[in-house]
């Protein structure tokens, strides 16, 4: 039905016959035939209202010359982000691969921090990579975390106990060290 009132072709005198039969499709069929008559009669009056050839041809052109601008500096901008970001990898790797030499300050310090007043590693911590930094925070423990980190401690004492802890550069405790109270005494002082 749709196609027969779109195309305008001649149905058949089946159709004919089921139309004149069914009030429900014959409706349909109106209404398709009107439909279809409005559409043309829309498409014929929009039809004299199209620009020449020459207007769409230079409408195109703007569009054309204007979409060339906007990628221009979007692509200044994304080389850009890109040199920045391949000298920021460059730079990073370049860090990340100096080694400590015996003879450095940082790897004198280390060795002395270390080296003294029996340092205990933590046992569940990962080893400190080439060049690492790291920190020494003093702080108070609970005898538990101090158990959890390797420490020889009396668990059920109360009292926190001093200690110095080696950080490593991402926040992960490597060593501790027990301080008696004369010793922390000491050492604050200076």
């Amino acid at each position: 039905m749709l196609e027969y009132a779109k195309t305008g072709l001649e149905t058949g005198e089946e159709f004919q016959q089921h139309l004149r039969a069914c009030a429900r499709c014959n409706e349909r069929w109106e209404d398709e035939r009107f439909l279809t008559a409005q559409f043309r009669s829309i498409r014929e009056t929009a039809a004299g209202f199209r620009p020449s050839d020459g207007g769409r041809v230079e409408i195109m052109r703007k569009f054309a010359r204007s979409h060339r601008r906007m990628f221009v500096p979007s692509f200044k901008w994304v080389m850009s982000a890109a040199a920045v970001l391949l000298l920021t990898i460059v730079l990073g790797s370049l860090w990340r691969s100096r080694s400590v030499d015996q003879g450095s300050p940082e790897s004198e310090a280390l060795l002395n921090v270390l080296g003294e007043d029996e340092f205990v590693a933590v046992p569940y911590a990962p080893p400190l990579a080439a060049g690492e930094f790291v920190t020494v925070v003093r702080m108070e423990l609970r005898p538990t975390a101090l158990a959890r980190m390797g420490m020889d401690v009396d668990v059920t004492s109360a009292n926190d106990i001093s200690a110095d802890v080696l950080v490593g550069q991402d926040g992960a405790p490597r060593a501790v060290r027990v301080l008696d109270e004369a010793q922390f005494k000491e050492r604050s002082t200076l």
